[in-house]
Order: C-alpha cells, then sequence, then structure tokens
C-alpha cells in the first residue's frame, strides 16, 4: 500500500518536530516546504504575496495527490497566506494551520470544517499550569543545604542636579538660621520660622526692626537675594526628578514587591501571557516580569490588574525586586532556551525551594536539563503542539499512534 503523502510548510522548531514524528516509522511521505521557498523568484512576473504564486508552489510539491496540509511556519502571515492558496486549489484537503495571534485564531477557527486551528500556546499553557500542581518527591541533594540568599539592589539611579540642589538648600537653611540666631538673638524655633517666612516671602518683613552695622545688612541682603535664586530653581529640579521617577515606576514597574507565595512569570508572549492570566483568575498571586515595554500584552496584563515589571529577568536585581527568595513558583516562558535556563538557574540561587517551570524547544534538551542541572520541569510548546498535529493525522490515516 502506498504512503499517505503529507505536505509540511514552514520554518522553525514546530515545523522540524511535526516533519520528523511524522516521517517516524515511515507511516508517511513527508513533504517538507520551507518558508523562503515562498519567497519572490525572479524569474516569474508574479509577486510572492500573490495567492498565484503560493499556489504554483503547492503544484509543483504534488498537493493535488496529498493526503494532509500542515501550515506550521513561526509566523501567522505565511500560514494564512498558503492558507487560502490551500483552499483554492483542494478545498476538501485536511489542513492544519498554526496560529497564535488570538484574533486571527477564533476567525479561521470557522474557515472551513476541513481546516483544524493549532495555537501552540493555547496547548501548551494547562501543560504549565499543571507543572505547578504536581506534587514533587522530596529530593535529598546538595541543594538542599544552601541557605536563601539575598542580594543587594543596585543603587538606584540620582540626579546629580538634584542631589546637589536639595545639599545647597539645606546649607543655605543651616547658614540662614545660624545667621538670624546670631545678629538677632533668636531661639532655633524662631530662627527657622524666619527663615521660612524669607522663603514664602522673599524678604525680611518684620525681622527689620532695628538698625545694623553694614556687613550685617550686606550678609542680609546677599542671603535674600541667594535664597531667592536658588530655593525656586532647587524645588523645580528636585519636583521634576521626583515626576520622572515616579512616572518611570509606573511605566516600567520597576521596584521592590513585597510578594509572598507568589507565581513569577517570565516573559509576556503569548504563551507567558496565558499562563499569567489563567493563574491570576484563580486567585493566585502573579508578577510577570518582561523585558519589551512594546510587547502588546503588556497593557493587556496590566489592565487585568496583573502587575508587569519591565526588566531582563536574567539579571539578578530583577530576580530581587520580584522577591523570588519568597516566591513559590517561577514560570520561565521566554523564546529563548539559554535565557530560560538562565532565569531558572539564577531563581534557584535565591530559594533553593522554588519550583521551576522552564520552556525549552526541544524535548530532548528539556529532558536533559532536567537531568543535569536539577530543573523539576522544562516543556516545549512546539513538541505538545507537534503531537496535537501528528495525533489528529495519525487518527485520520486509521493508524495507531504508539506510546
Amino acid at each position: 500500500m502506498p504512503q499517505k503523502k503529507v505536505i509540511v510548510i514552514g520554518t522553525g522548531h514546530l515545523a522540524d518536530v511535526t516533519e520528523d514524528k511524522l516521517a517516524e516509522g515511515a507511516k508517511f511521505e513527508v513533504i517538507r516546504i520551507k518558508s523562503k521557498t515562498f519567497q519572490f523568484d525572479e524569474d516569474t512576473d508574479i509577486q510572492e504575496e500573490s495567492l498565484q504564486y503560493a499556489k504554483e508552489r503547492l503544484v509543483e510539491a504534488g498537493i493535488q495527490k496529498a493526503f494532509v496540509v500542515c501550515l506550521v511556519d513561526s509566523t501567522d502571515g505565511l500560514n494564512v497566506h498558503v492558507l487560502l492558496a490551500v483552499a483554492e486549489l483542494r478545498p476538501d484537503i485536511p489542513t492544519f494551520v498554526s496560529i497564535i495571534d488570538e484574533t486571527i485564531y477564533h476567525n479561521v477557527s470557522g474557515f472551513d470544517h476541513n481546516v483544524v486551528v493549532v495555537n501552540p500556546a493555547k496547548i501548551a499553557e494547562p501543560a504549565f499550569i499543571s507543572a505547578l500542581e504536581e506534587r514533587l518527591p522530596k529530593q535529598r541533594s546538595f541543594m538542599d543545604q544552601v541557605v536563601q540568599r539575598t542580594l543587594e539592589l543596585p543603587p538606584p539611579k540620582k540626579s546629580r542636579a538634584a542631589v546637589f540642589m536639595t545639599a545647597l538648600i539645606l546649607v543655605m537653611m543651616g547658614i540662614d538660621i545660624l545667621f538670624f540666631m546670631m545678629t538677632e538673638g533668636l531661639s532655633f524655633t524662631k530662627a527657622y520660622y524666619y527663615f521660612a517666612s524669607e522663603v514664602t516671602s522673599f524678604s525680611f518683613g518684620d525681622v527689620m526692626v532695628k538698625q545694623y552695622d553694614p556687613w550685617i545688612e550686606n550678609t542680609r541682603t546677599t542671603l535674600l537675594l541667594m535664597t531667592f535664586a536658588i530655593v525656586p530653581i532647587g524645588i523645580g529640579i528636585i519636583a521634576g526628578t521626583w515626576w520622572a521617577h515616579l512616572n518611570e515606576l509606573r511605566t516600567t514597574g520597576k521596584r521592590r514587591y513585597r510578594m509572598r507565595d507568589h507565581i513569577v512569570v517570565c516573559g509576556l508572549g503569548n504563551l507567558g501571557y496565558r499562563i499569567a492570566e489563567t493563574l491570576f483568575e484563580k486567585g493566585l498571586r502573579v508578577l510577570v516580569i518582561e523585558r519589551e515595554l512594546e510587547t502588546p500584552n503588556v497593557e493587556l496584563a496590566r489592565a487585568r490588574g496583573i502587575p508587569v515589571m519591565i526588566a531582563d529577568a536574567t539579571a539578578r536585581y530583577a530576580l530581587t525586586n520580584a522577591n523570588v527568595g519568597r516566591a513559590a513558583a517561577i514560570i520561565s516562558a521566554v523564546n529563548d532556551d539559554m535565557q530560560s535556563l538562565k532565569i531558572g538557574l539564577g531563581a534557584r540561587w535565591f530559594n533553593p525551594n522554588l519550583r521551576i517551570v522552564l520552556r525549552i524547544f526541544d524535548r530532548g534538551t528539556a529532558n536533559a536539563i532536567c537531568e543535569r542541572f536539577g530543573i523539576q520541569f522544562a516543556l516545549s510548546m512546539s513538541d505538545m503542539a507537534s503531537d496535537k498535529i501528528v495525533g489528529d493525522i495519525l487518527q485520520l490515516a486509521g493508524t495507531p499512534r504508539a506510546n
């Protein structure tokens, strides 16, 4: 019996693992088309954005005799573009398409009864939540002997102008008060009052009740002019610095959080947002660390009431600010294996008993990380998504899946 032909289109890890699993055991004839195939061909007059160009590439791949088409590129745009071409050439063919964007996902879901839309983040999110709930056996290792560590925060950035003006105002206040005490014979409280009067009215008012030596009058005049020049400017600089600091705090969320038994989610892509949203809806304390302020999900999360700190989660100061030492768990949903591992290991430095869940692209790499580094959970989103796709294709073909 001839093998059924499956066309896998796309570039990225999901496309790679889908191809490998379909080819395993020679159950299918797998035709792989990478995304660059749909780029502009100088030998033709057809633009790569046109459906005609995509249809020609599909015909060359033998779509007319194919059993299934898998559109699993890392970008939604290419998947939707090729899906439209497939629908014109073979409206009857079962088509699996990966869509990450939530809006596109819901619309493509009703595209055709032959189209199965797969959202890798939606498939993987329950596994990450389950990793938090899974009961772990107590492990005895050298890590159990490590005491919980803390790290001093790096000194906050200070405006030198604001610091200088604050010091200058304090010096001026000290000189004025001392001058009043010496020339008028006033107590500290009275001298402090006259300084306040000088600042608010820029005159000595009722203090000028007798004749003074010229040097005293000249000194008083000089102090008045210096106060008039320095105090308003200084207050403006100090107020501007604090306003900038508060604005940065509102925008980036960089501060020392006092949460306890909370869950830190690193990365606010589609997977990270889904995880944070689900945990928040369960009533759990959640804190998100995201590197890029421009990430669209930052405003969505904040609108839901989920605190988001804009920082590099691999940096220890960020983990200190997130109070990881008091957290119940940390989930790294970033799109980079090494960054994810650094986050997990960095968090364990603060809290050896912290539950750590990492997103890792390759299942083999994930298993090795768990074994070699003692990480409790390392999960592959693309691996879980490919399991879903391949399982459904095997079911369509009437082929039992090996465990």
